[in-house]
């Protein structure tokens, strides 16, 4: 279980719709518009569209001849959710269509629509998925991150239960548009091993102002459906036909009603992009029951999405969690005092993801951000990011892994002050002329992953005896609490390494060893079906185990990375960087290591007293590494020197002390900063 993968990265793009999409729907929607102009007749040739894309037939000749003349030569792929590029042409066409019909119709459904990406979507249903799970099953949502993404320390009744969890949540989008985020709930559920069938909808519940635009939403998630489910598109549509409700959604769980009129029901997660419109574009009339139905946020000047946070956050079951994107105006003006006030009364913020005046939308010009509200919590850590570029994708889980904590102080009814603290500001200045590890050195690589560890960690006594048999299979182990700073301390244990299809001979010393493990070996989930029971997963970088390496825990209360030149292997609960550099390794032991990771890293108790930090993969590649120059290549070279030293001699103190001037040499630390990381490294 883990979204890590092609699969999540396939489907998230900036591209909210591509220039094919929009332009055939322009041309579509004027010819299906001056045919008629009775929406339920334009909506049935929507439907007919679908079928004659999806079914390829049509009992519409006028349908025959746009299909033929506008799809059929531009490739329509309706196994795409999404657009990937601008030559595009997806399910997301029929969105596009409606939204173009609307505008024909001068609809004022349309008022204040703004599409939202897929990569945002994505990243807002899995944030919603993250923090839900935190909450179920008590545990911190960053670890919840790292398990869906690295799987550490994820075992199957974890997964087990995770998915559980997950298959049940109960969602709710108000404004469901032409169906992004429920088409991403499905796609994230189907890529975190969720069983995908035609019930899953009925957990999947909003509502919808334009008929047209509801229509297209069902369309694109019956085109998703019979694609996963592998069955015939209209089987799939009209059992699901009119699944949305076609409604003003606030005018229902107001704070007066708090559930709908026919369904006593609400919902685990609210997760949406709702409208926005101006309260100057607001009729008399609607503003007077908006007052009427949301006093706690009403006032004169306040926009229409303040009312859909209160909406969302009365629809939401205890402890539920509500992730919106929306202006950000209303965290710091006066006009918003109000919806701030109700969210602290009501709720607590989580997470808060500033986007500046970025490009987020290819229609609209505003201050976005994203905001995890958990309703009902008691005060919690509350993280944070501010962007100055775009991440490729992922943006959300990209804010997570290099967000900074919010003080709680700093979110209150006078304002929601995300800014950065003077400790982010030393860290965003080590940051400057440098690039992360990832972009230096390449990819950091995980120890090796048994699935039973009791069988092929083998401790020295029973090393020494099995070497006598067949010593090809055993390759030196270094345990994790045995890669001290600077070098690895071995203590004679082994790793009994028998690659995927290579069998060991019948009645071997190591084959009675491996039957003692029988039963629990034949479960792995990576071997089932495999001819070899005994055989570990595939691995592509065996051979760089053997090869100069830095090696590091994935647990240590300090940096402890070590050069390793003998050609250990390492278990799961460690990893290593293949490469022999030795500047490297001093940069990360140095006082500029220990305060960035200390800063960036989870941690298991407080770090600065006996707490232990998580040194995962993500972070450690984020690692900011000064870009090499003439002027800094001495010292690089005087770094590299001073640490060969002190892995022969790591109880140095004076070459200690050297080594943490020069890398604050080489980061360029001087003035207030210098004052700032001696007082607090």
């Amino acid at each position: 279980m883990t979204l890590f993968n092609e699969k999540y990265f396939r489907y998230g793009s900036w591209i909210e719709s591509s220039k094919l999409e929009i332009s055939l729907a322009k041309e579509i929607s004027v010819l299906l518009y001056s045919r008629t102009k009775d929406q339920d007749t334009l909506i049935n040739s929507l439907e007919c569209i679908a079928e004659r894309c999806l079914e390829g037939k049509c009992n519409d000749s006028f349908i025959d001849d746009i299909y033929d003349q506008y799809i059929k030569v531009n490739n329509f792929n309706f196994s795409i959710p999404f657009p990937s590029s601008e030559s595009s042409l997806s399910s997301n066409f029929f969105g596009k269509i409606a939204l173009e019909i609307g505008r024909l119709m001068k609809d004022p459904a349309q008022h204040g629509v703004v599409g939202t990406p897929s990569a945002m979507a994505l990243d807002m249903v899995l944030l919603s998925i993250i923090y839900f799970l935190s909450v179920k099953h008590e545990e911190d949502p960053a670890t919840i991150l790292d398990r869906l993404y690295n799987c550490t320390d994820y075992s199957p009744e974890k997964e087990k239960s995770y998915l559980s969890t997950i298959e049940n949540i109960e969602w709710y989008d108000p404004c469901i548009g032409s169906g992004v985020f429920p088409i991403s709930i499905v796609l994230l559920m189907c890529n975190l091993g969720v069983n995908i069938n035609l019930s899953c909808l009925s957990r999947i519940n909003g509502s919808e102002l334009d008929p047209l635009a509801s229509s297209a939403a069902e369309i694109r998630l019956a085109i998703l459906l019979s694609h996963i489910c592998d069955l015939p598109y209209t089987e799939v549509r009209y059992k699901y036909k009119n699944h949305f409700n076609v409604r003003d959604s606030l005018f229902t769980y107001t704070q007066q009603k708090g559930m709908y009129e026919d369904i006593n029901r609400s919902f685990d997660i609210v997760v949406g992009n709702p409208p926005y419109v101006r309260a100057d574009r607001l009729s008399p009339n609607y503003k007077k029951y908006l007052k009427a139905s949301y006093p706690s946020v009403a006032n004169g000047t306040v926009d229409l999405y303040n009312y859909f946070i209160a909406h969302g956050m009365t629809a939401l079951k205890e402890n539920g969690i509500l992730t919106y994107i929306s202006p950000a105006g209303f965290q710091k003006s006066k006009s918003g005092k109000k919806t701030r006030s109700f969210i602290s009364q009501h709720g607590s913020l989580r997470a808060l993801f500033d986007f500046d005046e970025l490009n987020v939308f290819q229609e609209a010009s505003v201050h976005p951000s994203v905001y995890v509200i958990q309703k009902h919590a008691v005060s919690s850590d509350i993280v944070g990011y501010s962007y100055d570029e775009l991440p490729s994708h992922s943006p959300l889980i990209f804010g997570v892994l290099n967000s900074f904590q919010i003080p709680n102080e700093n979110i209150s009814s006078d304002g929601w002050l995300a800014e950065y603290s003077e400790a982010e500001a030393v860290l965003k200045y080590i940051s400057r002329n440098s690039r992360p590890l990832i972009d230096y050195c390449g990819r950091i690589l995980s120890g090796v992953k048994t699935g039973c560890k009791r069988a092929y960690f083998l401790p020295p006594k029973l090393a020494e005896e099995l070497l006598k048999d067949h010593d090809t299979f055993l390759k030196p182990l270094i345990l994790p609490v045995a890669i001290k700073k600077w070098r690895p301390k071995w203590d004679g244990s082994y790793l009994l390494l028998i690659k995927k299809g290579v069998q060991v001979p019948d009645n071997s010393p190591i084959m009675r060893h491996l039957l003692l493990y029988e039963e629990v070996l034949r479960k792995r989930s990576d071997i089932i079906g495999e001819p070899v029971w005994y055989s570990l997963r595939s691995c592509n970088y065996y051979d760089s185990f053997s090869k100069p390496k830095i090696v590091f825990p994935d647990i240590a209360s300090d940096c402890r990375f070590a050069m390793d030149t003998k050609g250990y292997f390492i278990p799961d609960g460690a990893f290593f960087i293949p490469r022999e550099d030795y500047a490297l390794l001093g940069i990360l032991n140095s006082c500029v290591g220990r305060y960035y990771f200390k800063a960036r890293c989870n941690s298991i108790g407080n770090p600065n007293t006996a707490g232990r930090l998580r040194f995962k993969k993500t972070y450690v590649e984020k690692f900011p590494i000064p870009i090499e120059t003439e002027n800094n290549k001495i010292l690089f070279d005087k770094i590299s020197d001073i640490s060969k030293i002190l892995v022969d001699a790591p109880d140095d103190l004076d070459k200690l002390s050297a080594l943490d001037s020069l890398v604050l040499e080489l980061y360029d630390m001087k003035g207030e900063y210098l004052h700032f990381f001696r007082r607090h490294s």
